[in-house]
């Protein structure tokens, strides 16, 4: 299983390892989808599936949801689709991305603020 605030490859992630389609990889990102997805409807195999038969089908768009990375080249977003596109076309393959300058020190501030707000929130 991915480890929290850990870098990894893309090929290392969860997201790749499930294009696979080993048992042991579909059961891993089960179990991501589970422990990840609770404030996120997206993030199910149902829609992960969804998603790979679009970009099987399709060539990618960025309309579609951009890929986002910081100013160090780090993915911020996009990691299922750079996951799909990677598998499909290889390491090579490039793609459109919007490039964001982030303040680390007031994100670490906001995430800190929303943690509280939801422990709050639970406590009501």
């Amino acid at each position: 299983m991915e480890m929290e605030n850990t870098l990894l490859r893309i090929e290392e992630t969860v997201a790749y390892k499930y294009l696979s389609a080993e048992p042991e990889s579909i059961q891993q990102y089960a179990a991501y989808c589970e422990k990840y997805g609770q404030n996120n409807p997206n993030r199910k195999v149902s829609s992960y599936n969804i998603l790979i038969d679009k970009l099987e089908e399709n060539e990618y768009s960025p309309k579609d949801g951009v890929i986002i990375i910081n100013q160090y080249g780090i993915l911020f977003d996009g990691q299922h689709r750079i996951s799909i596109l990677q598998k499909k076309y290889g390491k090579q393959y490039e793609v459109m991305v919007l490039k964001l300058e982030v303040d680390y020190t007031i994100k670490r501030k906001l995430l800190l603020l929303l943690k509280w707000i939801r422990m709050k929130l639970r406590h009501e």
